[in-house]
């Protein structure tokens, strides 16, 4: 297979982790899970699905991180 043909292009291991992740976020992605989050009111269609996607469970994961690590109240997240 050449370059040109794979799905992706080279990029160093993170960053084509995140590209893999957004673009399978993007194709196989159902939008009822973004509309039971209260995601899907700032979605931009389809053509953003998977960048979209990628940064709101990024913003995510750094709540819970927050949480874990103590700092709930620095991001506004209720421990209850």
């Amino acid at each position: 297979m050449k370059q040109k043909d794979k799905p992706w292009p080279e990029y160093p291991p993170a960053l084509k982790e995140r590209v893999i992740i957004q673009r399978g976020l993007q194709f196989y992605f159902s939008c009822v899970m973004c509309r039971e989050l209260g995601w899907k009111k700032d979605c931009k269609g389809k053509d953003d699905c998977g960048q979209y996607l990628y940064a709101k469970i990024t913003e995510h994961c750094k709540k819970w991180e927050c949480i874990k690590n103590g700092s709930a109240n620095t991001v506004g997240i209720s421990r209850n």
